[in-house]
């Protein structure tokens, strides 16, 4: 069964947060269909549907590997992880929806579908937990009508 979960159309009113900087600054992140964590422990593979991405229905996929120094573990397919997307308008000056979480396709592969409420630019903050190690990536995304 899909699940589709919503974005709220509602803003939090919040100050920017440290990972974006000042919520007035203009410089915008790319889309990129393969990156890794900030903090390097995991490596994605992105792609989206629809592409582009338009207002309504949306599913992004991701398949997640180890970076490992240890050679037997890198790029080993990343199972049993707890992946979340929270998605945030930072020209709004805050925070909008909330997480949304990642099903566990098998072989590494995550999916989460939700739905774009407003065209522009997003900021998608993907966090990836496994056992004890938590790390983020962060793209950016243009929406379109």
């Amino acid at each position: 069964m899909r699940s589709l979960l919503l974005l709220a159309l509602f803003s939090l009113g919040c100050e920017a947060d440290s990972t974006t900087g000042d919520s007035s600054s203009t410089q915008r992140l790319e889309w990129q269909s393969e990156l890794d964590t900030q903090r390097g422990l995991y490596h994605l593979i992105l792609s989206s549907d629809p592409d582009p991405a338009i207002v309504g229905e949306f599913a992004l996929t991701m398949t997640m590997s180890l970076n490992s120094p240890n050679p037997c573990f890198d790029g080993a397919a990343l199972l049993n992880a707890n992946v979340s997307v929270n998605g945030r308008r930072p020209e709004e000056g805050g925070v909008l929806g909330g997480s949304v979480g990642a099903e566990e396709q098998g072989g590494g592969v995550y999916r989460a579908t939700w739905s774009f409420a407003q065209p522009g630019y997003w900021e998608l903050e993907i966090e990836v937990g496994a056992a004890e190690d938590t790390d983020i990536a962060v793209i950016g995304l243009i929406v379109e009508d």
